[in-house]
């Protein structure tokens, strides 16, 4: 996959993929001193790079899934959580997740769990599986997974419906929790695949998170400690 644009001074892999098992890479991403994309972050940048005439970048952005460090809380009673960049959820020694459930939890204690987590609350019977361009921007999912950004929103749903004719589109899809709560990443579809919203599961091997850094001075930071330019000063 082809993350970065040269051309926009994006050196020293300023975004860079980590596939395989989300709960495994995500420990590897934290080691590597980056942060996991969120759902509007991901949005920004798919938007970003529509308009850099790079075929090879804009297919490694938007041509794949791509899982998110947003995490998708559900609860038997059919509510759900957005819990933006809660990935260090996953992080916790107490807390080990296995396709979402929380091991070692009662159902009292996993419904405790849901309850103490800070995000927007919706129910499963509000979510459509596919929607009409004034349908996604209007939905209230799709404004929280945009981290209510308007703005971005309108130029993310503007990319996709431009991008593909087929109608409806961009779903959002949250599995039922059955026995307790459970936690999965969010992630969010390839274009030609309506880029829908989905609450992926956690142990998955196919996972698809993009680490990034949390400010511009953090990249700047990675640069200057780049080996290659150790090897320069040292000359």
């Amino acid at each position: 996959m082809i993350l970065n644009d040269p051309r926009k001074g994006e050196v020293f892999e300023r975004y860079k993929g980590y596939p395989g098992r989300n709960k495994d890479q995500l420990q590897v991403l934290v080691a590597d001193g980056r942060i996991p994309l969120g759902i509007a972050g991901i949005m920004q940048r798919r938007v970003e790079v529509l308009e850099s005439n790079d075929a090879k970048l804009i297919a490694s952005w938007t041509d794949e899934r791509i899982d998110s460090g947003d995490v998708c809380l559900t609860h038997p009673d059919g509510r759900f959580k957005i819990v933006s960049d809660g990935y260090s959820l996953f992080l916790s020694k107490k807390r080990f997740f296995r396709g979402g459930a929380p091991l070692g939890l009662t159902f009292e204690e996993s419904i405790s769990f849901y309850e103490q987590q800070k995000g927007d609350e919706f129910m499963r019977s509000s979510l459509l599986k596919g929607m009409r361009k004034e349908e996604v921007k209007e939905h209230p999912v799709w404004q929280s997974l945009s981290s209510h950004n308007p703005e971005l929103l309108d130029l993310y749903v503007d990319a996709v419906f431009g991008k593909q004719h087929r109608l409806p589109m961009m779903g959002i899809c949250v599995p039922p929790s059955k026995k307790m709560s459970y936690a999965r990443f969010w992630n969010i579809d390839a274009f030609f695949d309506g880029s829908n919203a989905e609450g992926n599961y956690v142990t998955v091997p196919y996972g698809n998170l993009i680490g990034s850094y949390r400010t511009t001075t953090d990249y700047i930071n990675s640069i200057l400690s780049h080996p290659s330019l150790k090897q320069q000063k040292r000359r």
